[in-house]
């Protein structure tokens, strides 16, 4: 889902959030990304995710007692897919962004973490506990070519 509005939330609804009548108001944004299909991904130790992994909606990570970081795509990767998948294609704006799932389940504890790469900023705390799930926002704040920059938001989640 693309989020290019101040009055989109995350969930795509558009509306005047500070009307008490928004709920009569709101509308659903069409939505690009397919959603919600499950990625699992069985690597033992910490992996390097690519954009596809992000982009299907829902990341799943499980361990045997240890905390795992995984490599977020570069910040150029992950702009030239949203380019191909917006409507707008090269002429994608600015904060544009989508948000994806995170499910880390580990048996014996552990956390799951990201770790940043070429141009991505890891915003607020990055961390879920075992057994914890949280929803991950994404947004492209420069799409320049060759100046790409992402900042990856944990969002609150059941943590």
């Amino acid at each position: 889902m693309f989020i290019q509005d101040p009055t989109v939330d995350v969930n795509g609804f558009k509306g005047d959030f500070n009307n008490s009548k928004t709920q009569t108001t709101l509308t659903r944004t069409s939505n690009f990304f397919p959603r919600y299909r499950p990625v699992l991904i069985n690597a033992s130790s910490s992996t390097t995710l690519t954009v596809d992994n992000l982009m299907k909606g829902r990341l799943g990570r499980t361990f045997s007692g240890v905390s795992v970081s995984d490599t977020l795509p570069t910040a150029s990767d992950i702009i030239t897919e949203m380019k191909a998948r917006h409507p707008l294609g090269n002429s994608m704006p600015n904060n544009t962004g989508f948000e994806f799932y995170v499910y880390y389940s580990s048996s014996g504890g552990g956390n799951y973490s990201f770790t940043s790469n070429t141009g991505v900023t890891i915003f607020g705390e990055n961390d879920l506990d075992d057994e914890k799930a949280s929803v991950v926002l994404v947004v492209a704040t420069n799409v320049s070519s060759g100046s790409e920059t992402v900042i990856v938001t944990w969002l609150p989640g059941d943590e």
